[in-house]
């Protein structure tokens, strides 16, 4: 499921059922506002008869952080196969500014002759980390932050998050539906009586006083909670406005 980022979906909507998908595009925006899953969902589209996708190859940084000319290569090999489930063979390059300048110049002789029936895209929080030759072969799409209601439904109807726990994880990413989930995930079981963020936030200040009393044992889970509640207060104050305003970090 594809949260927000409607107008993005309109276009490749139409794109998808046109046939008029052009060969290369690069996601940019914050980290987790979902620019991999939407490039995910594309290459589901184009092969929506296969639980298993055997038309998409993901190109992710690997043990030292980087992409290498290796990768590139069997990217090269693998779009230079014909499709035989879908309209296209699929490449989502995650991370792209971990590219190498070699694997950049590698990728930019493919992105000038791209195989037939194939589509790259590349998943990047900056465009002005990569080469400008390589951008400018690329159709760049911004994807923004999510409203938090948005996403605190999404965690309560796809994930079953409840929805406490969902509002304030919703409204402790700024947007950021990946790590609202990855908040959500980390938490503890919340008593159903609680039914506001206030409550929660009480009731969160109650649990590090628990640990606290065992505080080598529960440092881990402490450090945890006490991260969630800097979020859930600085929601709160004007200083909000300074958290949202950094751009391009996770």
């Amino acid at each position: 499921m594809i949260i927000g980022h409607e107008r993005q979906q309109k276009f490749f909507d139409r794109l998808v059922k046109a046939g008029e998908l052009s060969g290369s595009y690069i996601f940019f925006g914050e980290s987790e506002t979902g620019k991999f899953s939407f490039a995910e969902s594309i290459a589901k589209r184009l092969e929506p008869d296969s639980r298993t996708l055997t038309e998409l190859l993901i190109v992710k940084p690997d043990e030292k952080d980087s992409i290498g000319i290796d990768a590139v290569r069997r990217l090269k090999r693998f779009l230079s196969e014909k499709p035989v489930n879908s309209g296209a063979r699929s490449v989502i390059i995650d991370e792209a500014e971990s590219l190498t300048n070699q694997a950049e110049n590698a990728l930019l002789k493919i992105a000038e002759e791209p195989p037939e029936k194939s589509l790259i895209v590349m998943i990047v929080r900056n465009p002005d980390t990569l080469l400008p030759t390589l951008v400018s072969r690329f159709r760049k799409i911004y994807f923004s932050r999510v409203k938090a209601d948005e996403i605190s439904a999404w965690l309560e109807k796809e994930k079953g998050i409840s929805s406490v726990v969902a509002k304030a994880a919703a409204e402790s990413s700024f947007g950021r539906p990946g790590l609202a989930l990855r908040i959500a995930e980390k938490n503890f079981t919340v008593p159903e009586e609680l039914e506001s963020l206030a409550d929660y936030r009480a009731f969160v200040k109650s649990e590090i006083m628990k640990l606290y009393k065992d505080k080598m044992k529960n440092n881990g889970k402490i450090r945890a909670l006490v991260h969630r509640l800097y979020f859930i207060e600085q929601f709160n104050t004007n200083k909000k406005l300074q958290l949202q305003a950094a751009s391009w970090t996770r």
